[in-house]
């Protein structure tokens, strides 16, 4: 079993996720203003800046000890998903996906939020990372495939429910690990795992972009038909 393919979308995926971390790395330094909150998707104070944070947030890493290993593993996380994603259905399909999780995921944070808000006093959370809307995409991907059995990452060989419980696994470690202090992330992954899978259940699979034949020209030899039966053969003109 070969490695996905390093697609053109891919290069461009991997290379905006570490240029933003590496220019919100220079700018902070340099400035000591913390850019990535403005980027970051508050999910306890909606304003004006909710509007850019909805599809900005999922590039934001913040500048921390163990940030160099979080964007590695974000950066081959993302090839693993996008790039058997997009070899398959296009990259046309691939950012409308991601569009539609990254929006998917916010939405379901900030209701999750507001409604834990009503029960518990929490100072909300930024939602930051990659993780959730690859998760969608990975399983928007799955379940447009036909079949029980499906390809995970390219490489392995896995069916549908244990690629849920794989998510579930992942997605409520954070929860675990803080107790219950970070949840934005959970809601998030689930919003747009979610979302990916009524994408692909309402508009089936989609299929990539595929080239018209062109057409074809009509050849040098021309067949002329001879007058009656019997008196000459048909003709052939170069």
């Amino acid at each position: 079993m070969a490695w996905p393919p390093l697609t053109l979308l891919t290069k461009i995926v991997l290379g905006v996720i570490f240029g933003t971390f590496a220019a919100l790395a220079l700018a902070e330094s340099a400035t000591s203003l913390p850019l990535a909150a403005v980027l970051a998707l508050d999910t306890h104070t909606l304003g004006v800046h909710t509007a850019w944070q909805f599809f900005a947030w999922p590039l934001v890493i913040p500048f921390a000890d163990r940030a160099i290993l979080d964007v590695a593993l974000a950066m081959f996380f993302a090839y693993l998903i996008v790039a058997p994603f997009d070899a398959r259905y296009g990259p046309r399909n691939t950012l409308k996906l991601l569009g539609w999780c990254a929006l998917s995921a916010g939405v379901a944070a900030i209701a999750a939020e507001l409604l834990l808000s009503l029960v518990f006093t929490r100072a909300g959370e930024l939602l930051t990372g990659s993780s959730p809307v690859l998760w969608g995409l990975l399983v928007g991907g799955l379940f447009a495939s036909p079949g029980d059995r499906v390809m995970i990452f390219g490489r392995f060989e896995a069916k549908r429910w244990q690629i849920l419980l794989g998510v579930l696994v992942f997605s409520i470690f954070p929860v675990v690990r803080t107790l219950g202090q970070l949840v934005a992330d959970f809601f998030a992954t689930w919003g747009a795992v979610g979302a990916a899978i009524l994408w692909a259940r309402v508009y089936g699979a989609p299929q990539r972009p595929t080239r018209k034949a062109p057409p074809k020209r009509p050849g040098h030899l021309k067949l002329v038909r001879g007058g009656a039966r019997g008196e000459e053969p048909p003709k052939v003109l170069h």
